[in-house]
């Protein structure tokens, strides 16, 4: 079904019958479920979603606490994409970003040997988090996780440079 056919059909119902679809679409299919969620649920509802989708990318990086071989970074970069496009608030976004960043750090760390997608997921990760933290004025807020990242990421030298350079241009001067 395309667009048309599908605006034609909503025009063709009564608003009860419309209600009653929107009730059916959203116990049914779980997409509708959180997008509603997110939109109209309140602060304990979205937090709800945050946590469970971090705990769901530490999964990606780690199975029950040991640091998986290879992570599952094509879901992350899926994964952040989709929360992306739900979030309600932009500060949420970062927050992800941040914790990305910091996840890929930490598995750094505990790795001796990894793939450079790992890597470039961090380098990434922390892109677009400071980019919207410069965008919308959230220095105030995301110091301290920006600075320890640009801390912790100074052990690994492909990463430092250009990590302490986003840092720079987010937070000139520091």
């Amino acid at each position: 079904m395309n667009r048309a056919e599908f605006n034609k059909f909503l025009k063709s119902i009564g608003e009860a019958e419309l209600r009653a679809e929107l009730v059916m679409l959203y116990s049914k299919v779980s997409a509708v479920k959180e997008h509603y969620t997110m939109e109209l649920g309140d602060e304990k509802a979205r937090k709800k979603v945050y946590d469970k989708t971090k705990k769901d990318l530490s999964n990606l990086y780690y199975i029950r606490g040991i640091a998986r071989k290879r992570p599952r970074i094509q879901k992350v970069k899926s994964l952040l994409k989709t929360m992306e496009k739900n979030a309600v608030f932009t500060h949420e976004t970062v927050d992800l970003y941040l914790f990305v960043t910091e996840l890929s750090l930490e598995y750094l760390s505990k790795r001796s040997r990894t793939t450079q997608a790992v890597y470039n997921q961090c380098i990434e990760s922390y892109r677009k988090a400071s980019s919207l933290i410069s965008q919308y004025d959230y220095q105030d807020d995301f110091l301290v996780r920006c600075k320890s990242c640009c801390k912790k990421s100074s052990k690994f030298y492909s990463l430092s440079g250009e990590i302490s350079d986003l840092f720079e241009a987010c937070y000139p001067g520091l």
